[in-house]
Parts: C-alpha cells; sequence; structure tokens
C-alpha cells in the first residue's frame, strides 16, 4: 500500500506520513495529529483504525449529489425513499409531507432492516460470484478433460470400421473439436472475468459496510444504504443476468452412417443446458422508515378449481416454475405436481405418511415432516423420488420451513435449526414446553 500523507498536515504544508485513519472524521493521521486526536475533547471518543485498514473509498459520509454540483446530502425523503440536497429539496419534495433532516433520520440506521438488507446482499453477491467462478472453472477443466476424450474415444470406436478411410478425417475433426472447444472455454471465461468485475466492486461495498458496522457512525450507515442503493440494485441485476443466461455445452461425436457416406466419420456438435448455478434474489431492501397508506381490499378473481375430493392436503407449496405441489395423506402418502394450468405433471411415493412440506431456495428439492415418525425426508424433484431421511426427534405432525442456509423444524416445545444436508445445528428452546412448534414458511 502506497504511503498516505497526513491530511491536517497538509493544511499546514508539512509533508508527514499517516498511520491512523479517523473512522468517524474520515481523514488520515500521523502520529502527532493522532495524539492530538484523541486529547481533543471533540474527537477523544472517534475510532482510529490502522492506516492498512482503510478502506478504498473514504467519502462514506460526505456522498454528494451529482446532479446539483455535489451539494451535500441534509434531508431524507421517507415518502419516496432517497436522500435529498438542497435542491433536490426544492424541485422533486416540496410536496412531500415526510422529510426531514439526515442526521434526526439517521438515528439506528445501523440496526435497521435497510442496513441489514444492504450487508446481506453484499454476502449473498460475493458468495454467488464465487460459486460461479468455481462452477465455471469446473466447467473448464471438464471440457479440456473427460469431454475431450469421450469424443477421442468415439472417434477410435469408429475408426475400427473403416481405419484406412479415418486417418485423415480424424485430424480435420479434432481440428474441428479443438475450434468448438476454444470457443465455448472463452465464453466462460469471460463470464469469469465478468463475476470478477461484479465481485471487486461487490467487496468495495462490503468493506463499507463492514466498517461502517464496526466502527462507523449511525450517519455513516445511514447514507452508506442510500447512497449506494442503485450500487447492489446494479450488481444483484448483473448477477442475476449471469445466471439466468448462463448455458452449458456439450461435446458429443454425431457419428454419421460410416457405411452409407465413407467421406465423413461425424461432426463435433455443440448443446446447450442451463447452468448449476442459481441466484435466489434477497428480497427488496426495505425503507428504513415504514410509511403506512391507506388502502383498499385487494380485489381477488376466481380462475378454476383444482379438484382434490379423492386426496387428503395435508400441506401445499408452489416452486419457481408455478408447479402447485401438494402433500396428499391418503393411503400411504404421495406429494402430487400440477403445472400453472392445474393440469397433473407427477406424483412421487413417500417412505412415511407425509405432513407439511417446504421446499429449499436454487434448487429442485424439497424436505417434508411426518405423521407419525419422528423423521424429515428429503424430496429430490428432479428424480423424482425421496432421496434420503433423517431422524428428527419429536417432530411428528410439525412445520417445516427453509430459508438460503437452514432448515427449521417445530418440535414439542422447541424449533430445531438444521443445514440444508439435514445436520443439526442449534435448537431455540419455547417458554411452553407443552406446545407443538408449527414452522411456517415466510416466502
Amino acid at each position: 500500500m502506497e504511503k498516505v500523507k497526513c491530511e491536517p498536515c497538509k493544511v499546514r504544508n508539512r509533508n508527514n506520513v499517516s498511520i491512523h485513519w479517523c473512522v468517524i472524521c474520515e481523514e488520515s493521521l500521523c502520529s502527532d495529529c493522532t495524539e492530538n486526536h484523541r486529547s481533543m475533547k471533540i474527537s477523544r471518543n472517534h475510532e482510529l483504525i490502522d492506516i492498512n485498514r482503510m478502506p478504498i473509498q473514504t467519502n462514506i459520509a460526505d456522498q454528494c449529489c451529482f446532479k446539483h454540483d455535489n451539494l451535500p446530502f441534509e434531508y431524507f425523503c421517507i415518502d419516496h425513499d432517497v436522500l435529498s440536497c438542497k435542491e433536490c429539496l426544492a424541485e422533486s419534495h416540496r410536496s412531500c409531507q415526510k422529510v426531514m433532516s439526515v442526521d434526526i433520520a439517521c438515528k439506528g440506521a445501523k440496526q435497521s432492516q435497510s442496513f441489514i438488507d444492504a450487508t446481506e446482499l453484499v454476502d449473498h453477491v460475493l458468495e454467488t460470484t464465487h460459486t460461479i467462478g468455481k462452477d465455471e472453472q469446473d466447467f473448464i477443466e471438464n471440457i479440456v478433460k473427460a469431454k475431450a476424450n469421450s469424443v477421442k474415444t468415439a472417434v477410435r470406436i469408429v475408426k475400427e470400421e473403416a481405419i484406412r478411410h479415418i486417418e485423415a478425417l480424424e485430424k480435420s475433426l479434432l481440428h474441428d473439436l479443438d475450434l468448438k472447444k476454444d470457443k465455448i472455454i472463452q465464453k466462460s471465461k469471460t463470464t469469469i472475468k465478468e463475476t470478477e468485475d461484479i465481485k471487486k466492486s461487490t467487496k468495495n461495498k462490503q468493506d463499507i459496510f463492514d466498517l461502517v458496522n464496526k466502527h462507523g457512525s449511525e450517519k455513516q450507515a445511514f447514507i452508506a444504504v442510500h447512497a449506494y442503493k442503485q450500487d447492489l440494485t446494479d450488481l444483484e441485476k448483473r448477477v442475476t443476468g449471469i445466471t439466468e443466461k448462463s448455458t452449458r455445452f456439450t461435446i458429443n461425436l454425431n457419428p454419421q452412417k460410416l457405411k452409407e457416406s465413407i467421406h465423413s466419420i461425424g461432426s463435433i456438435e455443440l448443446s446447450e443446458v442451463p447452468s448449476n448455478v442459481k441466484f435466489v434474489q434477497k428480497k427488496k431492501c426495505q425503507s428504513q422508515m415504514p410509511i403506512v397508506q391507506a388502502q383498499s381490499m385487494p380485489q381477488f378473481v376466481y380462475k378454476q378449481d383444482l379438484d382434490t375430493k379423492t386426496v387428503e392436503i395435508y400441506g401445499m407449496t408452489i416452486n419457481d416454475n408455478n408447479e402447485v405441489i401438494l402433500v396428499d395423506n391418503s393411503g400411504l402418502g404421495r406429494i402430487l405436481v400440477y403445472d400453472d394450468n392445474d393440469n397433473f405433471k407427477y406424483q412421487i411415493e413417500t417412505k412415511h405418511q407425509p405432513w407439511d412440506i417446504a421446499l429449499i431456495p436454487g434448487k429442485n428439492l424439497g424436505v417434508l415432516t411426518s405423521e407419525h415418525e419422528e423423521v424429515l425426508q428429503f424430496v429430490d424433484f428432479d428424480r423424482k423420488k425421496i432421496s434420503r431421511t433423517v431422524s428428527i426427534k419429536e417432530s411428528r405432525q410439525t412445520g417445516v420451513a427453509v430459508l438460503n442456509k437452514n432448515i427449521y423444524v417445530g418440535t414439542k416445545g422447541n424449533i430445531n435449526i438444521l443445514d440444508l444436508e439435514g445436520r443439526f445445528i442449534r435448537s431455540i428452546k419455547l417458554k411452553n414446553e407443552k406446545v407443538d412448534t408449527l414452522v411456517y414458511d415466510s416466502g
């Protein structure tokens, strides 16, 4: 890291190197200025950190309005959930009823839902970009090794039928393989490069939020959330764009009828399949201060009935493809799946009488509690079967919910928290031990 000059010394035309950085004042300090800073009443309680930990973007609380010649943000409009300078206030918020000073609005910002959402979004984007990069790198290795080798093996099998004619064609075919392989590898490298760029930008924001969370003021937390709101939204959209557009190519030999046409032994063809990485968007960031507006009751339009007269429905949910998933408790128990037009698609037989169901975000998997057994059943919708079963004490006839990283299973007087593999993490004990806990997925 380059040596940072002391900012108070610069004003006095001195050339001293900084050793600390004040999080509140957002300026670097040499040893002498550090002692003065710690001795003055107005700054003695400020947080000073090592200069090497100074963030790249140091003007957190000094974010200004780009529209009006970098005027400082002095107001916050609750009606529009935006920061405002004096000019913005006069132009766009003159009729707004809920406008207040940033110094007042920022109270409790570090504990606000908006700040928590921003930090969670930064972590989520970083985690997803890391997963995308690793997945693309693994894919490249697989293309270079496994897929290329499978094509060469297929070529050797064909050569046994017409060894005299395919020697020259083999060279041409492998050349075509290399061209297509290089093309799809380059596509993955481009994706890796883009994710690294997103990761770098997101890491900068993470450093800022971590710094503000640990050492900064409420004002810095408040302004950081709203000043970087659009940046975080753009980062989220970029990651979503990558995962939605990301595809996979498979390399296979497409052999033609060798005996009918000896002029070619086949061609290298590419087919695209969706990427393994899914980016589940976080909920939209909430306003720090809730705005309650009078609203009329929503209007609902009747569409049609789903005939369930012959089954006993104990649980129900809807997946990302708008498929309706029903837990049928009749007979030995099963899971019924309907498409978005309410047409029956398939069913999955359960190993234990089912009760409640929840889906694991971003995966085509679900978890299922039982009516009579103390177990948790994992449902694989791709393979259309119960993949495995985990024992959970006192979990009969209780609810289940799943978030991004944990499974929550109700038991008698407790909520058990598991990881996504079903391994126990901890338990939340309730005051009334006689109550059978029911946990519902909040969506």
